[in-house]
This record gives C-alpha cells, structure tokens and sequence, in this order.
C-alpha cells in the first residue's frame, strides 16, 4: 500500500493518504472567455456531465477531439490551472471531500507539451523538477533521496542516462 503526505501549507498537521481512490460526480466547468475590450466576459459551459471512478493501481485514459475537455477536466481533478474557471460538482479522495491544497500537492499530470530543459542531464532536470514541485520545508539531502530513489526505480543509472544531456538522449521524437 503506497503512502502519500499531503503538506497543509497553512502550518496545520500533514494529512496522510493510503491508497487513493479518486470519484468524481457532476462536474460542470464554466469557462471565462474575453468578449470584447471592456473586460466583458461570457461564460462558456461544459456540455457533459461525467460520472467517474479511479481505483488505486488503475490506469484512466481520457481520449477526445481536441477542445473536447480533456485538460481541462485534468486541471479539475488535480486542482491545477483554475483561476480562469468556474467549478461545480464534486472531487472525492477516498469518498471523503479534501482541499484542493491537498488534492493539488499529491497528484499531476503529464503536460502536452515537454517541459525538459534540453541542456540539463536527467540528473539535472530530475533536481529541478523536484525543486519546482516538492514540499518546500523537505531538506536537500530528502530531496536528493527522492531524486534517487527515481533514479533506481527506473534504472537510469544502469542505461548509462544519469549523466547525460537530455538533448542527446531523447533526440526530437515527435
């Protein structure tokens, strides 16, 4: 059973998290969209309402046409990218509503487009994400630990990649 701390970042106890199981019901984004150069705005509505359930240890794929709502359902589920949005309905952890401080600090996503720094080695890159997106108040030598417990887990070392230039490693591969 894995184990996921969530940091309240107003100072209150950390909420440890077994397991998650992610449901979410009547989800209804209302888009702001610029109407003219007066700061008009009008609002564009999601069409579907969407039922869902993800079990811990299950793969969710989310397929549509492009504009269809795919990232931005994404967004909502990890509690990302919402200033620009209007959120009805309900995200769940475990059947239980939390923050969505909590929901953002223990989950993401893959973005679309690559976010590697092409003159960084995978070392390099690895410490800066982890930088951009762990627990301020974790100390460098718990950052470096998860650094290479990524590093293990993936053999990166093995494949001789640790110490190499992203660049060189993954040629444009689109």
């Amino acid at each position: 059973m894995s184990e996921i701390n969530a940091d309240n970042r107003n100072g209150s106890p950390r909420e440890t998290i077994h397991s998650v199981r992610i449901s979410w019901t009547n989800i209804r984004v209302s888009t702001k969209t610029q109407k003219s150069l007066y700061n008009c705005f009008q609002t564009k509505k999601m069409p579907k309402e969407i039922i869902r359930n993800v079990n811990p240890g299950s793969l969710l794929a989310i397929m549509g046409a492009s504009g269809s709502g795919k990232t931005t359902l994404l967004n909502v589920l990890t509690a990302r990218n919402l200033r620009q949005l209007s959120v009805n309905g309900v995200v769940l952890m475990n059947g239980q509503t939390v923050s969505q401080q909590t929901i953002a600090s223990i989950s993401s996503y893959i973005q679309q487009h690559d976010l590697f720094q092409p003159m960084l080695t995978v070392r390099e890159h690895l410490m800066f994400q982890v930088l951009l997106r762990m627990d301020r108040n974790l100390s460098n030598n718990e950052k470096q630990d998860c650094i290479q417990r990524v590093i293990d887990k993936r053999n990166v070392r093995k494949q001789g990649l640790e110490t190499t230039i992203i660049l060189k490693a993954f040629p444009a591969e689109k």
